[in-house]
């Protein structure tokens, strides 16, 4: 999910909690209505990956009604996960297509990129970093961020989320240096970011 606050990720939190969301199965559409009017959000995404073998994965991602919880797009992709970006970026491209919007072009692709380690690794790692962050479990995020930035010590988010869960810790030492590292990493990003 993506939130533009701190509040917004503490309703959703609690919302995922009240409607007993999984991440291994999609949302009834009477659960996506629910959800919709607790985050006071008109649309809701979801979405499930499998991993087969042969390091193969598959990607179906569902973006519904929030008033009637029916689904408006869905999209399948599969791919490789050394080519997981290209696999989520094929998907974001359905997701716009079939919402009448224009696909992302190459030069928004490299800026939605730097947003994400590059090893597949690393990147699982950051995913499972910020979601015991969101189920407000800092000290199991802190192993998670160390590992993506042991990967990729030149990723800033990391760094930066790393620095957020020592400061939600108490550890200001260790909040500052992850902080400073991540401001001196971060000249590749969006401004935003």
């Amino acid at each position: 999910m993506l939130f533009r606050s701190v509040r917004q990720r503490q309703l959703a939190a609690r919302a995922r909690h009240e409607l007993a969301l999984t991440d291994s199965a999609a949302p009834a559409p009477e659960s996506i209505e629910k959800l919709g009017a607790m985050l006071d959000s008109d649309y809701v995404l979801s979405g499930t990956y499998l991993a087969a073998g042969d390091r193969r994965l598959r990607l179906d991602v569902t973006l519904s009604s929030a008033r009637d919880g029916q689904p408006l797009v869905v999209v399948s992709e599969t791919g490789s996960e050394d080519a997981l970006l290209d696999v989520v970026a094929a998907v974001g491209d359905g997701l716009l297509l079939g919402v009448g919007l224009t696909a992302l072009s190459e030069a928004d692709r490299q800026v939605a990129r730097a947003t994400l380690p590059g090893d597949p690794n690393a990147v699982r790692a950051y995913a499972e970093g910020l979601a015991r962050m969101r189920g407000f479990d800092p000290l199991g995020a802190v192993p998670l961020f160390q590992r993506v930035t042991a990967i990729e010590p030149e990723f800033p988010l990391a760094h930066a989320a790393l620095a957020e869960a020592w400061r939600r810790l108490g550890r200001q030492a260790d909040e500052e240096r992850e902080a400073k590292l991540a401001r001196d990493h971060a000249g590749g990003l969006p401004r935003p970011e």
